[in-house]
């Protein structure tokens, strides 16, 4: 095992973070995506709580790959380890897990937001065929996608020389049925 400081966890010698599924060149076989960002997102969110007078709890925290399979296992795991004692709001990096938990919960008798309130980081269009509608933060892909080619286009132009950098860019709350 190595460790590997962009991802705050350790993983198998010869292991390729960024790799999503299964791979040759990754000795555990398994997906390991969790990116920079992903932990950036993470741990903005957790500073917004503890902003806010909350305190995570870290034995609540489940990383998962960003695909729906992996929120039917997070919803699974909460279940199993929690079951008794459910935290009062659930909130999902993205829509894929969201909708796998979302599914998990239907299928076990959970009633969102009745036993417990869900929520996802993102906006995405497809949301409006998810039912019930999940409560948002996020923000417009197209505007991200915007951002990040001008910060490209800068660096390839040669207008923009220096660091890499990152922007800080604000969300939206939309609230739907499920908070």
């Amino acid at each position: 095992m190595r460790p590997d400081r962009r991802f705050r966890r350790r993983l198998p010698d010869g292991c390729l973070p960024g790799r999503e599924g299964p791979s040759a060149h990754c000795p555990c076989n398994r997906s390991v995506i969790l990116r920079r960002s992903d932990v950036a997102r993470a741990d903005g969110f957790e500073q917004g709580l503890a902003d806010h007078g909350a305190t995570p709890d870290p034995g609540l925290r489940f990383e998962g790959s960003y695909l729906a399979p992996s929120g039917k296992a997070a919803a699974e795991w909460l279940l199993a380890g929690h079951g008794g004692d459910l935290p009062s709001a659930v909130f999902f990096g993205n829509y894929l897990m969201a909708a796998g938990a979302l599914a998990e919960f239907y299928d076990r008798g959970i009633r969102i937001p009745d036993d417990f309130k869900v929520a996802v980081f993102g906006d995405q269009p497809q949301l409006e065929y998810v039912r019930p509608r999940l409560t948002r933060v996020g923000n417009a892909p197209a505007e991200l996608a915007r951002r990040a080619t001008r910060m490209l286009l800068e660096r390839i132009n040669g207008t923009y020389e220096g660091e890499p950098r990152s922007e800080v860019v604000s969300c939206v709350l939309r609230e739907f049925e499920t908070a």
